[in-house]
């Protein structure tokens, strides 16, 4: 026999949104596991609808998904979730999105649709362009590709330094395109003089950039590899995790976060 406070908690979460209805459907699912498993994964799909964000029920629910080979639905209700919110939030649910696909759920293609998606929605989300040009540049070697979201990201309106910068780097380094590069490398000077990657383009040329001062040599040599404006692994690691922790509101409304539920908070129900 079931538990009847199951009953009672989804009667619950069917007044509230977002976060807080999250966390009383997964709490939901909790005790139906242990009294009606049948329930669980039902409970958890409207615990995930709730907000997909949360990190337990993504674990949880994501897991059955991919593992039951049903990524095409997970990757609906994720994209479903990401058209309603405002701009700034679909760059924020869509890096997480797709830095979950790439490294959780190992499906580079779905995680780069969705880091491409937060790419277009904020073009300064430098982690997102440095995880497109891991995997797409580093592990497989199109780097025309990382160059044309590259340019994508540096043809915005209020243009990212660091998406300049790597779009003349790749243009150069990795496609030895000195033409294309350049363009990019005289955007990248008037924006940012003082850039080290603008001192190394100038002494592979042997002259001056637009607004550009040439870098001492000895700097130059030291910026020439194309990661030098790149944030090491561990700090765009770091950004995952720390978007990973920041919770977003629901597409509707902006909610308080709910304190932790505490073991044995949940009533003892007989089978």
């Amino acid at each position: 026999m079931g538990c009847p406070y199951v009953g009672e908690l989804i009667a619950q979460a069917q007044q509230e949104q977002g976060a807080e209805a999250c966390r009383t459907y997964m709490r939901a699912a909790r005790i139906a596991k242990r009294f009606e498993s049948n329930e669980y994964e039902g409970l958890l799909a409207k615990a995930y609808e709730a907000n997909p964000l949360d990190r337990q029920v993504a674990a949880a629910f994501e897991g059955i998904l991919v593992g039951s080979d049903r990524s095409a639905q997970l990757e609906a209700l994720q994209s479903d979730y990401v058209e309603a919110l405002t701009q700034r939030g679909r760059a924020q649910a869509s890096f997480r999105f797709g830095t979950r696909w790439a490294t959780r759920h190992q499906n580079v293609e779905i995680g780069a649709k969705f880091l491409e998606g937060a790419l277009a929605a904020d073009p300064h989300r430098d982690a997102a362009l440095s995880f497109l040009k891991e995997l797409w540049g580093t592990k497989d070697g199109n780097w025309e590709r990382v160059l044309s979201v590259a340019e994508k990201a540096a043809g915005a309106k209020d243009p990212p330094v660091f998406a300049v910068a790597q779009a003349g780097l790749v243009a150069w380094r990795n496609m030895g395109n000195l033409m294309r590069a350049r363009g990019w490398f005289e955007k990248l000077a008037a924006l940012a003089p003082e850039h080290p990657a603008v001192g190394a383009f100038e002494i592979q040329i042997g002259g001056k950039l637009g607004a550009g001062s040439p870098a001492d040599e000895a700097a130059a040599d030291e910026a020439i590899d194309v990661h030098t404006s790149e944030p090491p692994p561990e700090v765009v690691a770091e950004a995952a995790v720390r978007d990973e922790e920041t919770a977003l509101p629901s597409p509707t409304e902006s909610e308080p976060a709910a304190p932790p539920a505490e073991a044995g908070d949940e009533p003892r129900c007989r089978r």
